[in-house]
């Protein structure tokens, strides 16, 4: 059994399902290579009374055969209702009294045009596992839009049927940390930090990280050598999630070119050709799975909704590998401490900071206050990060990665104050302002450091 690393939250609702005295159907889905199959596994010892798993792009015929091995079945089934009806007999069957955990994985691979997958899924449900205490159901997968739109929106007979949720996230930096020192990989928390800046929190992609090599050359070995292992991660990713996964990655490619996002129609301008509701489907499938976020940009309304890339991940592949002819297996050993380096490391930082905004209100001492989180622009200035609280007050962040201490000079200290000045005349706001640094490293203290009011380290970041 492998040890589970974090998911402290997810293990206790877990267990509260399999001591539950009731029927318990739990979807639980999020990014690919998040760990939700691992999680399962382990958390349950691989112990199922029955588990299968969809394979992508194959007919019905092939996954009802794959099902029917997994039952350990020599019948012939033509149809899922036939399929799940075994299934039934083998629940009936069983001599045990206790608690019987069915365990579905990549369930959206089964739902086939004109499979009759969801149909039969339904009766089986409604039929069959509602009426039976010793059932744990378990439905998971990475297609977070499919779960969403076919099981929680469902109007059929899944309608309300879920009484379990629960959504993976990837993994904090904290959490990252304490990842490699399971793995005995000794790396520097501002390694770590950077391991995140490229993978983000994903264990899939960190668990290839070998502490033989130093971190450049795993950087190397990962994604530049022949036959890396993560050369081709991209493409699957999306093909995995997605039926025309070309268009969801040109969305991707225009919003890594514009860090503090955009809205729906620009998007669309420079797609340069209309996708009417194509385009939003599109773009809530991908907010779904965690690639991008949706936010307001304070005071506008939600029409003006803007859509930001915060999959660390998709945005060092479209920066970093895509535009560059890479023949070089030592590329990130000869790339590190070039310009275009030092701008995707800038831009890579802001983004761990919005996936970390829990560890920074911790530090400020708002955990408990309601805040809205987003990024602030007009014509004239740009706010990397803005904290608007229920209690009437902003904090507005500088990100700053620096390789040592930062220091404020005049330059700068008149910059914060115009971004004051330029916020409050566009927002209209009388509100209380409180300037905060996020950086690695401590603020190097002089005539101008004043104008800071709060610090976040990379410390607080990896508090939790």
């Amino acid at each position: 059994m492998g040890i589970i690393i974090g998911r402290e939250h997810e293990k206790a609702e877990l267990k509260r399902y399999y001591e539950a005295n009731s029927p318990q159907l739990i979807a639980i889905y999020g990014r690919r290579r998040v760990g939700k199959t691992y999680f399962i596994n382990n958390f349950f010892n691989f112990n199922f009374f029955f588990t299968c798993t969809g394979a992508r792009k194959e007919r019905k015929n092939i996954q009802i055969k794959h099902f029917l091995q997994q039952l350990d079945s020599k019948e012939n089934c033509s149809s899922w209702s036939e399929a799940f009806w075994l299934l039934r007999e083998k629940i009936k069957n069983s001599s045990t009294s206790e608690r019987k955990v069915i365990f579905i994985d990549e369930i959206s691979w089964f739902d086939t045009p004109k499979s009759g997958f969801i149909q039969a899924f339904e009766y089986f449900w409604n039929s069959f596992c509602s009426n039976r205490e010793d059932i744990l159901f378990i439905i998971c997968g990475s297609s977070t839009s499919w779960i969403i739109n076919k099981i929680f929106k469902n109007v059929g007979g899944l309608y309300n049927r879920v009484t379990g949720r629960l959504a993976f996230e990837p993994f904090t930096l904290y959490e990252c940390n304490k990842y490699f020192e399971y793995r005995n990989v000794n790396f520097t928390k501002l390694e770590v930090l950077q391991a995140y800046m490229i993978f983000g929190g994903i264990p899939y992609y960190l668990n290839y990280f070998n502490h033989l090599f130093s971190f450049t050359q795993n950087i190397d070995r990962l994604l530049f050598k022949n036959n890396s292992p993560l050369k081709a991660e991209y493409q699957e990713l999306f093909c995995s999630l997605f039926e025309n996964d070309e268009r969801y990655r040109q969305i991707i490619d225009i919003l890594s070119n514009k860090i503090y996002g955009l809205t729906r129609k620009e998007i669309a301008n420079l797609l340069k050709h209309s996708e009417g509701g194509n385009l939003t489907v599109m773009l809530q499938n991908l907010e779904a799975s965690g690639i991008i976020r949706q936010y307001s940009n304070f005071p506008n309304r939600q029409k003006d909704a803007i859509y930001q890339l915060i999959d660390n991940f998709c945005f060092f592949y479209n920066k970093v590998i895509k535009n560059n002819d890479i023949n070089d297996e030592n590329f990130w050993s000869n790339y590190i401490d070039t310009g275009k380096y030092y701008n995707w490391r800038g831009y890579a930082f802001e983004i761990v900071c919005l996936i970390h905004t829990k560890q920074i209100k911790l530090k400020l001492g708002i955990s408990g206050i309601y805040t809205t989180v987003y990024s602030w622009r007009n014509q004239n200035c740009q706010i990397d990060l803005v904290f608007k609280r229920a209690d009437k007050v902003f904090n507005i962040c500088e990100i700053k990665y620096t390789n040592e201490p930062y220091t404020i000079n005049q330059e700068d200290f008149e910059n914060i104050h115009n971004k004051i000045r330029e916020f409050r005349t566009a927002t209209k706001t009388y509100s209380a302002i409180l300037t905060t640094l996020v950086s690695i490293y401590p603020l190097n203290r002089n005539k101008y450091s004043n104008v800071i009011e709060r610090e976040i380290t990379l410390e607080d970041l990896m508090s939790f």
